[in-house]
């Protein structure tokens, strides 16, 4: 019992990091309709950026997020205005190319600079174990789901109860009509992509003192962020953030049994729609394969159909 609370317990705490991920890979995609493939570099860029905080500088990787997230919120409208927008009208094949192009020069120009080198940065909490109960949890992991939950809250709350957020909202749902209706299309989409990013330099902040980083680190994130978003319906921010809750738990699961990772895809017909999410987009083709000894690769047809 001790080790199934303590399986459940680890994936529960991924899964609020994934939750910051997700939500803000399903903003993109919800008010452009663009599938951001480089989402997990601008993560990767984040935790170097905390790595030369505290070897350069001596600062906390928790306190560089007050530096980091701003920044990168910057960092993503400038990418937007520049990169994204041009291509935001043409047709989902060659947004889908362009991304993915953007993703692979970003990871490889991270191999030029930084090598292929892991490096390890090591907080002062990073040593310190919480007991509760019969389990112990990493003093960082716990601190990484609790400022993650309350980010979560914050970014619920600007798109229930603020003007902005009604307006992300309203994008999401029609632009033309949003358009109509007085709202700044454009200005949205460069503010969305902006939070977007900041959360992803957030969740950056939280990694980094808990994992080792690489420039392909981005691959091991952007995947189940997007298995994810897509179990709890693209364009879903309460179905993003359950399902990362679920893929996080998963993982662990299928860590400690098979050495890999697993997705239970099936409950997610009954579950999601119990919550008010609307039904996960073409569930029926993914497809999950078996592999008892390594890692389990999905398969999702809707972004190659």
């Amino acid at each position: 019992m001790a080790l199934l609370l303590q399986v459940l317990l680890g994936g529960f705490l991924m899964g609020g990091i994934y939750c910051l991920i997700s939500i803000g890979l399903s903003l993109t995609f919800g008010v452009m309709k663009i599938m951001n493939f480089a989402h997990g570099e601008f993560l990767m860029l984040g935790m170097y950026f905390c790595y030369f905080c505290l070897q350069k500088f001596g600062v906390d990787p928790y306190l560089s997020a007050l530096v980091l997230t701003p920044f990168m919120f910057l960092v993503g409208i400038i990418t937007y205005h520049f990169l994204v927008r041009p291509i935001v009208k043409k047709q989902e094949q060659y947004q889908m190319l362009f991304m993915v192009g953007l993703q692979f020069f970003m990871q490889n120009m991270a191999l030029a600079v930084f090598s292929s080198t892991p490096r390890t940065l090591t907080a002062k909490i990073s040593s310190f174990n919480v007991h509760i109960g019969p389990v112990f949890v990493d003093a960082a992991k716990l601190i990484a789901m609790i400022i993650s939950i309350i980010a979560t809250i914050i970014f619920f709350y600007m798109m229930k109860r603020t003007d902005l957020g009604r307006k992300i909202r309203a994008t999401a749902e029609d632009a033309e009509a949003a358009a109509a209706h007085g709202v700044n299309v454009d200005k949205v989409n460069h503010l969305a992509f902006g939070i977007g990013t900041a959360c992803a330099a957030l969740a950056a902040v939280l990694l980094a003192p808990i994992f080792q980083i690489e420039p392909t680190i981005s691959n091991s994130y952007t995947t189940p962020a997007m298995i994810a978003i897509v179990l709890g319906g693209l364009g879903s921010f309460k179905g993003a953030a359950i399902g990362a809750y679920i893929v996080g738990i998963s993982m662990e699961i299928g860590n400690y049994l098979f050495g890999g990772f697993l997705v239970i895809s099936l409950p997610l017909y009954r579950i999601l729609p119990w919550v008010g999410v609307k039904k996960p987009v073409n569930m029926e083709k993914m497809v999950v394969f078996p592999a008892p000894l390594g890692p389990i690769m999905p398969r999702i047809s809707p972004f190659f159909t």
